[in-house]
C-alpha cells in the first residue's frame, strides 16, 4: 500500500546546490523569473521550493534585498550628487629613452539630478511630495478645465480674469 502525497518523480532539489546558487543570481540582479528558468524549473516550482525549504526562501529574499538596497544607494547618490574621481594615463618618453607612464588624477563633482530627487521624494514622503493634487469638497458646481488654447473664447476669458 503506497502513502499518501508519496507519487510523482522525485524533486530536483539540492539543499547543498540550490540556495547558493539562487542567492548569487538574485544579487546579480535576476528576476525570480528569470532564475526559475536559469534552474530549468516553472516558476511555480520556483515558489514551491520558497515555501518548502526555509534555507532557500532566506537565499532568494535576502540576496533579492542586497540588490535593492544597491539600487536605492544608486538612486540616493543621484539625488544627492557625488565626486568622482578619473584617471588619465599617458604614455611618455623619458630623456633616457625609455617608456613610463603619467597617472593624471582628477576629482570631479557630479551634480544632484532633479528626476531623481523628485523620485525620491515621491516615493519616501508621498503626502508631501505626491504628483497629484486631491481635492474635497461638497460644492457642486461646474468645473472647467482648458488645456492650451483651443477652445478659449471671450466668454472664458471674462471668466477667467
Amino acid at each position: 500500500m503506497s502513502k499518501k502525497g508519496r507519487g510523482g518523480r522525485p524533486s530536483k532539489y539540492d539543499p547543498k546546490y540550490h540556495p547558493q546558487l539562487v542567492k548569487w543570481m538574485a544579487r546579480s540582479g535576476k528576476t525570480q523569473a528569470e532564475i526559475a528558468q536559469e534552474l530549468e524549473i516553472s516558476e511555480p516550482t520556483l515558489y514551491a521550493w520558497a515555501k518548502k525549504y526555509p534555507e532557500f526562501l532566506k537565499s532568494l529574499k535576502e540576496s533579492g534585498n542586497f540588490i535593492d538596497s544597491l539600487v536605492e544607494d544608486s538612486l540616493l547618490k543621484r539625488a544627492l550628487g557625488y565626486q568622482v574621481e578619473e584617471v588619465e594615463i599617458t604614455e611618455t618618453t623619458r630623456k633616457d629613452g625609455t617608456v613610463g607612464e603619467k597617472v593624471k588624477r582628477t576629482i570631479k563633482y557630479v551634480d544632484p539630478h532633479p528626476t531623481a530627487i523628485i523620485y525620491w521624494l515621491n516615493n519616501r514622503q508621498p503626502e508631501r511630495w505626491r504628483n497629484r493634487v486631491e481635492v474635497d469638497t461638497d460644492d457642486k458646481k461646474e468645473i472647467r478645465v482648458i488645456v492650451g488654447m483651443e477652445g478659449l473664447t471671450d466668454e472664458t476669458e471674462e471668466t477667467a480674469k
